[in-house]
């Protein structure tokens, strides 16, 4: 998500430069290449705010950013397993009826 919104600082309405640019950054995060994804940001620091945020959480959180690693082991890197849980343990047992 932030990787997108720095790609709209940069290109704003040139959408096909905006998407190749975002694509490029998230196949860099998914396949663990934080290095490249952390050279491109800092090229764009200085044209988008956005891009200096990305470089300091992408260094502050690189340790957990082994992607591939984490898939290779079994291990879900998305939220949609959490989100889900927390779906089916919060809303569907709480709502149930009586239930306050």
């Amino acid at each position: 998500e932030r990787l997108w919104g720095v790609a709209k600082d940069l290109f704003g309405g040139q959408r096909e430069r905006l998407e190749e640019w975002a694509e490029a950054r998230c196949e860099e995060l998914a396949g663990g290449s934080s290095h490249a994804l952390l050279q491109a940001l800092r090229a764009a620091r200085d044209s988008s705010a956005g891009a200096a945020e990305c470089v300091a959480n992408c260094e502050k959180q690189r340790e957990r950013m082994r992607y591939p690693e984490f898939r290779e082991a079994g291990l879900c890197v998305g939220s949609g397993v959490v989100e889900a849980g927390c779906k089916t343990v919060a809303a569907v047992r709480l709502k149930q009826a009586g239930m306050h």
